[in-house]
């Protein structure tokens, strides 16, 4: 009857992983407005300091993308034109999900698209082809707002531009395969952020060591694990 229950406790986490989360407190750092030295206006590249567990997925990052204000640091990328997000003074709760909340699509989220996590991925790694790692603050100011707008193109949100990162995914996976869900593809997932008052804020990208359903299934099943060792 036991190993009967536990299966069941399995099987509910395996339905409900993108509702499983991890929390942590974040904060934007650094700039002239508090939100890194790439911000470019109205997106990213913003500066994020996770103070929790989610720190560790820091070292997923190149150097070229994290530790740039200070040590555990990283820098990313809003899926939502229509959230905001304010600088450092405010400190954020960041749920760890598998999409954005909200955003004009209501609470049943939007996934992020395959696009969007293959320039993500590729960006964080340190390798998006005509990112402009090393140049001016200008110049990877500039390249930030190619990838911002081709981010909010692909996710279907109002500002987005079609532009060379838009391009280059197309090329990949065609003009309407590019906004399809990633389905776990790249291991990007999605930093909901909620202000003090408990108010949806904006919802950040990040890089994770795995796919986003396997992390949180691993993280599922340890505290399933926990529960049964304490009912012996």
């Amino acid at each position: 009857m036991k190993k009967l229950i536990f299966i069941l406790c399995i099987a509910v986490a395996l339905c409900s992983l993108t509702q499983w989360a991890v929390a942590d407190t974040i904060q934007t750092v650094g700039g002239p407005v508090g939100v890194g030295p790439y911000y470019h206006g109205s997106g990213g590249e913003f500066t994020v300091l996770p103070t929790g567990p989610i720190s560790g997925l820091v070292s997923n990052y190149s150097s070229l993308t994290r530790d740039i204000v200070q040590r555990g640091t990283f820098q990313t990328f809003c899926m939502e034109a229509v959230e905001s997000i304010a600088p450092y003074s405010n400190p954020y709760t960041a749920v760890l999900n598998s999409k954005a909340l909200n955003g004009g699509v209501g609470p049943q989220g939007d996934p992020i698209s395959i696009g969007t996590a293959y320039l993500y991925f590729q960006f964080a790694t340190g390798i998006l082809q005509n990112y402009n790692y090393s140049g001016t603050t200008a110049q990877r100011q500039a390249s930030a707002a190619l990838l911002q707008n081709a981010i909010w193109y692909l996710e279907g949100e109002a500002g987005g531009v079609d532009n060379v990162y838009v391009n280059l995914v197309q090329g990949m996976f065609g003009e309407t395969g590019a906004m399809n869900d990633n389905n776990g593809a790249y291991r990007v997932a999605v930093l909901n952020l909620y202000d003090a008052a408990g108010g949806r804020a904006q919802d950040l990208l990040i890089v994770t060591p795995e796919p986003i359903t396997m992390l949180l299934l691993g993280l599922g099943l340890v505290g399933l694990a926990g529960v049964r060792r304490s009912k012996k």
